[in-house]
């Protein structure tokens, strides 16, 4: 269902929602009804009458045909019974059990008044314990969905197309029409087929390099009339193939190793940049996304945060499309899409020499920064709470203190630690508390800091947020296992 601004003043004539949020459908019969999305397309109120859609309050009406004898279709995605793993902006350490552990999620709601739809509750296999989570929220999105759950229906004739003008105003008809591909969705009454999209939509064109990387369920819908399964297709899922040619309605045919080709739907695949043995490459600076794509392609640790930003060269690349790269005399492997070529420049003439095999002399071949020269040293350093090597890299750069490696500076990971005490005894989450800081709370406590500790006065965090009148944080505190909520002076 479509988020975005609020209506305010509008109510939902069928489920009574005050302040109608995203589109709004208004009875052309009946001008006093409006409905919400999700009546409009739970077929609420009369399915024989016109109504116009607005997305905007100040925006263009478009007049609709009644739904009456109009498709409908069934959601597919991240709703409640869907399987869930952690996703690209997760921060609570391992409050799921572990990377890769699964949940179902619960329910969709919003965030107090601020957002709609935005958290979702997760009850986790692993840990049997229910967290909520950012879906949209402030723009982060905390779980990805792992196997998707039906969600109602939706009729698609009546949705604008996403990118697409709406040049129709109230007073003008508009024909149904068949928009492209819904991620995600399989029709009632058999498959649904995407509109004929010309190839230049999607960008890809024969020789491209492409790689699936869903999970086998969604892939397998995705499939439904675009080629269909076929369980080959299994062996060749994490590979990268290469497009032979694009078809008229969009579909592409896909060549893997051993001279198989394959009819693939386009939004199933993902361009991928493929690398060669000595290829000069430069790891992105973003530690999040890393993170994200390090899955399954090699992992994450810690030490990684050095090589953010650097440059290195191809030593290995895998059937998968997976990188093995040297950076900073130490060796790395990466998903592709952790790297972009750098160019030949960034090496030495004198030092370019061919790598002929990983236990070369690689000083005669990098020309990396040392490691105690690496700016992403400092960060990596708070983090891990190297205190020696952080003292050692701000004697020789005092003035880089606030640098700052993936967006993160080296004062963030050391609150995240939570082992940072002011003159007055006070911790980060003691901090949060005094502020009312929400969010930061639940990062400290994700990274299991002690919520009971006690400042100079003898105050814990707890004691702070009820005193400031802080219910946010208070509530957040209260309802964690670890917080002591006898004893408390």
């Amino acid at each position: 269902m479509m988020l975005g601004c609020k209506h305010f003043g509008i109510k939902c004539y069928e489920c009574r929602i005050s302040d109608i949020t995203g589109m709004r459908w208004t009875c052309v019969t009946c001008p006093d009804t409006n409905l919400c999305t999700q009546c409009y397309h739970g077929g609420k109120h009369s399915l024989d009458h016109e109504f116009l859609r607005i997305v905007h309050p100040n925006g263009i009406r478009v007049k609709l045909h009644s739904r009456f004898g109009a498709r409908r279709v069934m959601a597919v995605g991240i709703f409640p019974n869907a399987e869930v793993v952690r996703g690209h902006d997760w921060l609570w350490g391992d409050q799921d059990g572990g990377l890769g552990k699964c949940g179902k999620l619960q329910k969709i709601r919003g965030w107090e008044n601020e957002t709609s739809r935005s958290i979702a509750e997760v009850e986790w296999a692993e840990t049997g314990k229910c967290n909520v989570y950012r879906v949209g929220h402030k723009g982060k999105v905390d779980i990805k969905c792992l196997k998707p759950a039906p969600g109602g229906y939706y009729y698609p004739s009546h949705l604008p197309v996403l990118g697409a003008p709406q040049l129709f105003h109230a007073t003008q008809d508009i024909p149904d029409y068949t928009p492209p591909t819904v991620l995600l969705t399989t029709d009632v009454g058999g498959p649904l087929r995407s509109s004929e999209v010309p190839f230049e939509h999607h960008g890809l064109v024969p020789g491209d390099n492409v790689r699936v990387g869903l999970d086998v369920d969604v892939f397998k819908i995705m499939q439904e009339g675009h080629g269909d399964w076929d369980d080959s297709l299994l062996n060749n899922l994490s590979d990268v193939g290469t497009v032979q040619s694009v078809l008229d309605n969009g579909d592409i045919r896909v060549k893997y190793s051993g001279s198989r080709i394959y009819t693939l739907n386009h939004n199933a695949v993902t361009k991928v940049t493929c690398f060669s043995t000595g290829d000069i490459v430069q790891v992105i600076d973003d530690i999040a996304a890393v993170h994200s794509f390090q899955e399954n392609h090699g992992g994450w640790v810690d030490d990684m945060a050095l090589s953010l930003g650097q440059v290195g060269r191809v030593v290995k690349v895998f059937p998968t499309g997976d990188v093995r790269v040297v950076v900073n005399s130490r060796t790395w492997t990466y998903n592709p899409r952790c790297l972009s070529h750098a160019p030949l420049k960034e090496i030495a003439e004198d030092e370019s020499g061919d790598l002929e095999e990983e236990g070369g002399d690689l000083s005669l071949n990098l020309k990396l920064l040392s490691v105690l020269d690496n700016p992403a040293i400092v960060v990596a350093a708070a983090a891990s709470g190297d205190v020696g090597t952080l003292r050692e890299f701000l004697a020789r750069h005092p003035s880089q203190v606030n640098t700052k490696a993936g967006g993160k500076a080296a004062i963030h990971c050391a609150c995240a630690q939570g082992n940072v005490e002011d003159e007055d005894g006070d911790r980060p989450m003691h901090l949060s508390a005094y502020s009312d800081e929400d969010e930061v709370a639940q990062l400290l406590i994700a990274a299991n800091v002690d919520v009971n500790s006690k400042n100079n006065k003898g105050a814990t965090p707890l004691i702070i947020a009820a005193v400031k009148g802080h219910h946010s944080v208070l509530r957040i505190l209260a309802n964690n296992p670890n917080t002591n909520l006898h004893d408390q002076c």
